[in-house]
């Protein structure tokens, strides 16, 4: 529900099953709460698309792996501009501060009319930042409160955890304000949930899921749009994409490049590994909305199968955790072994998940 008392307005968030990535995590809070948003959540999300970037300008050297079509904030089209319950409108930087004294102002206007909100901001106010400037990030706001002088904002904050915070309104005008205005970031982006009925279709699952095991069968133009080549090597970045359970073929390269320190890959990146369990967890989910739902077969051993393979990669996740914070190499060998399992499981119960439906 709403609150409202006009000095104050909150937008409704629902809790979300996974953590990783948190355009994600934001889409799935929000469309939760519509009447069949969870069905549509259901229908999607089993695809992975995973990444090797390295930016030489930026000196950004990354390893992505998130649910496929993305929903990244600055990616288009993504999941997002594609889900039927929102409406996505991008609204320049300059055109906010030319018709609104602060930021906090454009904020109230927005939230009024029932719009989300993200940007990027800078990130001085969380606390492991400890009042440094100069990483920008996207946040997502939901509400504010005029009579506290606050802003509420989702994101991946401290210890990369998907949560709430309030900064003052202060906080936000200068979070927003120290983004540099010739970045190709600057936009405000507002989202507005949409009345929809969405049907549930077990058929497009059980299409996904063979997509997922046998992946580049075909060009995938969606995601050939945005990046044209499959491997891109040039002088302005490098560019390496996978998909599916090729994905796991990434993490391996992850590993081994750790493993020989080949500076290939930033040796403390744990974010893939916990976008492996949201991949798992979900499955778990769907198993159990499409056996209560009747559109598929029961199976209590692929369920517990699942459930295994969902604990399995929190397991492996803890472990990499262990080397990022000791260092020690046997912690990655750990790691590569339980990958190597987690990958055969997941592969049979992929299989076995789709001759049910």
């Amino acid at each position: 529900m709403l609150f409202r008392n006009g000095k104050e307005k909150i937008l409704p968030v629902q809790e979300t099953p996974i953590g990783a990535w948190a355009e994600q995590n934001f889409m799935v809070s929000i469309i939760k709460n519509m009447e069949t948003g969870w069905d549509w959540i259901m229908n999607h999300c089993i695809q992975l698309r995973g990444s090797h970037y390295i930016d030489y300008q930026w000196d950004a050297n990354e390893i992505n792996m998130t649910f496929y079509p993305y929903a990244m904030h600055n990616l288009q089209p993504g999941l997002i501009d594609l889900c039927p319950f929102i409406n996505k409108y991008m609204v320049p930087k300059s055109l906010v501060s030319s018709n609104y004294g602060n930021f906090s102002d454009f904020i109230e206007c927005a939230i009024d009319g029932d719009y989300y909100l993200s940007t990027f901001l800078d990130q001085f106010f969380r606390d492991d930042r400890e009042g440094r400037t100069g990483f920008h990030h996207p946040n997502y706001i939901y509400g504010y409160s005029k009579k506290k002088k606050e802003v509420y904002l989702m994101d991946n904050f401290e210890r990369g955890k998907f949560g709430k915070k309030a900064v003052t309104y202060e906080q936000i005008n200068r979070a927003y304000q120290l983004v540099p205005g010739d970045l190709w970031v600057v936009s405000v982006f507002l989202y507005q949930l949409f009345p929809y009925t969405h049907q549930f279709v077990p058929e497009y699952v059980k299409e996904q899921m063979m997509d997922y095991l046998q992946p580049g069968r075909g060009i995938c133009y969606f995601n050939r749009t945005v990046c044209t080549e499959q491997t891109h090597d040039g002088e302005d970045y490098y560019n390496s994409v996978y998909f599916g359970v090729h994905c796991y073929d990434l993490l391996e390269k992850y590993l081994d490049s750790i493993m020989e320190e080949d500076g290939q890959y930033r040796d403390r990146d744990w974010r893939s590994f916990s976008m492996l369990c949201d991949h798992k967890r979900m499955m778990v989910q769907r198993y159990e909305f499409m056996s209560e739902h009747h559109y598929m077969q029961e199976d209590k051993d692929l369920y517990e199968r699942l459930k295994k393979l969902d604990e399995d990669s929190v397991v492996l996740l803890n472990i990499f955790l262990k080397y990022t914070l000791t260092g020690e190499k046997e912690y990655l060998i750990k790691s590569m072994k339980r990958l190597r399992d987690i990958k055969q499981e997941d592969i049979a119960c992929m299989n076995q998940f789709a001759e049910q439906i």
